[in-house]
């Protein structure tokens, strides 16, 4: 990634959207099931699946592993979701649904998925019709109330 893509989340949509599903398949699938740096929980998944998720090479396979359990999300550690490349102890943050439809579910996000994860929200945004955020100290100020 140039200095202009890490710069400029516009770039990064660009790419992101120009990806191959494919090869972004494989990649996931490969780094959450590596032997020694994979996910815990999918590797611990792995011998309960009747074939190897290493021979997943398609996006359209990935429906092979069937619906993600919700409950996992709620009884799980969400660490063991991230591979065990991401060094520990794990920067970011546990994101709790909040509980609104049963128990909360977990997941947890790295500094670079709350990043990734801004983007596409500002990216969504702006492209259903909301205006991009004002600079930070552009914004008028609040109504005088008094």
């Amino acid at each position: 990634m140039t200095a202009a893509t890490r710069a400029d989340p516009d770039a990064r949509i660009a790419r992101w959207l120009d990806t191959d599903l494919d090869e972004w398949t494989r990649t996931v699938v490969r780094r959450h099931f590596a032997p020694v740096s994979g996910s815990p929980y999918w590797l611990g998944q792995a011998p309960r699946l009747d074939f190897d998720p290493r021979d997943i090479t398609r996006y359209d396979q990935l429906g092979a592993f069937g619906p993600f359990p919700l409950d996992r999300l709620r009884e799980e550690d969400p660490a063991d979701l991230v591979p065990l490349s991401v060094p520990r102890p794990l920067a970011g943050r546990a994101w709790d649904s909040g509980g609104t439809t049963g128990t909360p579910c977990q997941a947890f996000y790295t500094p670079d998925m709350l990043l990734h994860r801004a983007i596409w929200r500002r990216w969504s945004f702006v492209r259903e019709g909301f205006a991009p955020p004002a600079a930070p100290g552009c914004r008028p100020p609040p109504p005088d109330r008094t």
